[in-house]
């Protein structure tokens, strides 16, 4: 039993030595360190996405929101009726 343990142990460690288990494990993490950077790359991009959108809002503070929508004045200062129209 020792002699057909010690070759069973002599070919495996033969086998995990081999190039292409090397080049395998040298791929596999290549392609997952890849997928890594694609994902917190495109995380720190929607971020700043939402950075510029919010600057966008702020700068702006004319044009958007425009105020209640029609029929809810919130009772603010200086609204009338349209002629025809709700408000």
């Amino acid at each position: 039993m020792r002699k057909r343990v010690r070759s069973a142990e002599k070919r495996y460690t033969k086998l995990a030595a081999s190039q292409a288990f090397k080049i395998k494990a040298a791929s596999e993490e290549t392609a997952s360190s890849l997928r890594r950077e694609a994902a917190y790359r495109g995380a720190a991009a929607a971020r700043q996405i939402e950075s510029l959108c919010w600057r966008v809002l702020r700068n702006n503070p004319h044009v958007v929101g425009h105020g209640y929508a029609p029929g809810e004045n919130g009772e603010a200062i200086g609204w009338r009726v349209r002629r025809g129209g709700t408000s």
